[in-house]
This record gives structure tokens, sequence and C-alpha cells, in this order.
């Protein structure tokens, strides 16, 4: 089986509400990077889920929570790094603020 390298979710702004950035579909999808930056002059929150098929984003699968990024930084998310993801798993965000915060995702699947 081939392995290819693939951006999961191009670089986007994170929303205010709980929101589903990538499903996977191939028989495994592992995440090579994770970054969060924040562009503007205030810290924001941002909370990270990887939900099991069928399931929903709850508290027992949040990878990151709340985690303050300071204006100007960019966080690179290890918790998110190295994690495989099954068929229909997904990644799911939430920003403290609509608009502040700008995340990218990268992997490979098999």
């Amino acid at each position: 089986m081939a392995t290819l390298l693939a951006v999961l979710v191009e670089s986007k702004f994170v929303a205010a509400t709980l929101t589903t950035q990538f499903t996977a579909v191939a028989p495994q999808t592992i995440i090579g990077a994770c970054t969060i930056s924040n562009g503007t002059a205030g810290a924001v929150t941002i909370t990270a889920h990887i939900v099991p098929s069928g399931d929903t984003a709850v508290a027992a699968n949040t990878l990151i929570s709340a985690r303050s990024i300071s204006p100007g930084a960019t966080d690179p998310c290890p918790e998110l790094t190295g994690q495989v993801l099954l068929p229909g798993d997904f990644i799911s965000t939430q920003a403290g603020a609509a608009s502040s915060l700008t995340l990218r995702i990268s992997g490979r699947t098999t």
C-alpha cells in the first residue's frame, strides 16, 4: 500500500464554534505537523479534539483544552503530531475568538 504525503487542512481561520476540520477516509491518516498561529494583538484560546468515527467532540477526546496562544505566537501542537486517524475519525477545533487563529495540518495517508 502506498504512502502519500497530504495537506489535511489548508491554512484557514479557526471558527469560534466547534467545527470539523478534517475527516479521514483513507485506511490510515497520520498527522505529521499541525501549526496554530495567532496574528492578533491579544491571546486567544484553542481547543482541539480527535473524535472517533460515529462519536462527537467531548471531554474524553479532547487533546488540547483551551490552550492560550500568545499574540504573534505559533503553537506546534505536539499533542496532535503522530496521531493516527482511521476512516470516519475527525479533527474538530474551536477558537476563543473567530478569525484570530490560523490552522494548518499536514500528514500522510496509507
